[in-house]
This record gives C-alpha cells, structure tokens and sequence, in this order.
C-alpha cells in the first residue's frame, strides 16, 4: 500500500475528462515532491464508503460530490460554511490516532483570480448563467471582489433563490430571473461587465443571450471539455471574447496544494509563480483557450 502522506487524488463522476492529475502532476514535479494524484469515478451515494476505504491524504471533489464531501468533514473553512460546500478535503490525525476530514472550498479562490485575468480593469455586475453549487461559490467570489451586482440567470428560479440570500448577507446585490426570460437582457442602468457560465454545454441552446451582449461582453464559461464549448461557440459567432474555466481549475488547484502542503489556503507554495507557470504548460496543447 502507498502511503497515505504522500498519495492525493480527485473523486467525481463522470471523471475521465478532468486534468487535475495533470495540473497537480506537473506541480508535485516543480516542487520536488514525490506525490501521486489520482482519478477515481465515484457517484454521491458510494462517496462515504469510497472515504472510508481510500489511502489519501487529501482529496479534490468535482461534481456531484460537493455537499456531500461538505457533510463528510468535521470541521470546515470559512468559505465552506459560507457556501455549504467543499471540494477539498484533508485528512488529519488527532493526539489519540483518530482520522477525521477537514473541508474546504477553493473554487471560490481559484473564480476569483480567474475572472481577475479575464476583466482585470474590476467587475462591478455579473451575469452568472446557473444558480447550482458553483454559483454559490461565484456569488461569494463577486463580494471577494467587490462586486456589488449579479444577476442569476436559473432554469430553476425557486432553486437560486437562496443566492438572494446569500448576496445580502456578503453585501452583493443578487437578482434571480429565468434562464429563458430574454428580456432580461435588455439594458439597465449598470451594463454588465462579465458573464459566467455554470451551466453544462447541452443547455446552450436554452439560452437566447443578444448578440450585442455576446460581441460586448466577455464570458467566462468554467467549462473546460469539450472546447470550444457551445457557449464559446456562440460568443465566437459574435466576433466576442470568452474563456474557459481551466483557468478556476489552476488557481483552485494551487490553493489546494498550499492546503496539502501546509493546512493553509492562505499560505503561498514556494516559487508559486514557477508552479502555476509549470501547471500551465502541463495543459498547454489542450486548446482551451
């Protein structure tokens, strides 16, 4: 058996699209660590007992696995509480031999230097396409910010309501209307800086979002595979500017690294810069613009 110290990896499902066990890789190597990661497929009902039997220190967790890695936790960061999720999970060890998880969320972290290097001028208004897990975390994101508007555009608007709750208690405006409402889209008195996509590729032909706004306003989709994806597409149709989320997936992965490495989202990795230049050129021919 490996050992555990050293032994890392990334549960979700569907899970063999996911670059993790390239990004994280290729910063084990930088760092001089002989650490593995690995990818494991595993659905939200066979996540406690999938816990219980892995041999890794600490976990990154994609979709569906985020309330339940929250739930599994002992103890949880501040950004988890505030968002009721967590997508990292670190194993420790009491004074009497006891194993427990502690939990995190770095997606929030990793949205915010992300959407910082695709408007980086500052984002006063958002228009986030899907009010699920990560728009919990893009909400929380816009008040790191400083943002004080997001307008949530949901198939389910009962759903995202509690995202107007959740802006109000982090001093950022939040407006929920439906996914379908085009009207919506019509000019109000402060234009939209960016628009962030959650929502899976397949219900891109949903969305009815104007080609002035597509030809204007950068998106930010944090899909990554495949890509272009179909909102991508249709941004390039109006001759816009868009972004894929492998840019979230680099800098929530070095927080989750400084997690590993130290018990610190906060602390920095050595050299990070060469890190995140190192996980960069990992996924450098993958075309995800």
């Amino acid at each position: 058996m490996t050992d555990s110290a050293t032994s890392f990896g990334v549960l979700g499902s569907p899970i063999g699209h996911s670059l993790s066990p390239v990004i994280h890789s290729a910063a084990y190597r930088e760092l001089g660590l002989d650490w593995s990661y690995d990818a494991i497929d595993c659905v939200e009902d066979a996540l406690p007992a999938q816990l219980a039997s892995l041999n890794w220190h600490g976990i990154s967790l994609t979709m569906p696995l985020k309330h339940g890695a929250y739930a599994a936790a002992s103890w949880h960061d501040p950004v988890a509480v505030s968002s009721g999720v967590a997508n990292t999970l670190l194993r420790v060890v009491d004074g009497a031999g006891d194993e427990s998880w502690r939990a995190y969320n770095t997606d929030v972290a990793g949205l915010v230097a992300a959407l910082g290097e695709v408007v980086p001028s500052g984002i006063r208004a958002i228009a986030l396409l899907g009010g699920g897990a990560t728009a919990v975390s893009t909400v929380l994101a816009a008040a790191a910010m400083g943002t004080t508007i997001v307008r949530v555009h949901a198939r389910n608007t009962e759903k995202a309501a509690p995202l107007i709750a959740l802006g109000k208690q982090h001093g950022v405006l939040v407006t929920v209307v439906s996914l379908h409402d085009d009207s919506s889209w019509n000019d109000g008195e402060v234009p939209i800086d960016v628009v962030v996509s959650t929502v899976p590729g397949h219900l891109a032909g949903e969305l009815s979002v104007p080609s002035r706004i597509r030809s204007a306003v950068p998106l930010y989709d944090v899909a990554y595979d495949p890509w272009p994806s179909p909102l991508a597409r249709l941004w390039a149709e109006a001759a816009g500017t868009y972004a894929s989320g492998i840019s979230m997936l680099l800098h929530q992965a070095i927080v989750q690294i400084r997690i590993f490495m130290a018990g610190d989202p906060n602390r920095p990795l050595p050299e990070e810069d060469k890190v995140l230049a190192a996980m960069r050129d990992a996924v450098a021919d993958r075309n995800l613009g």
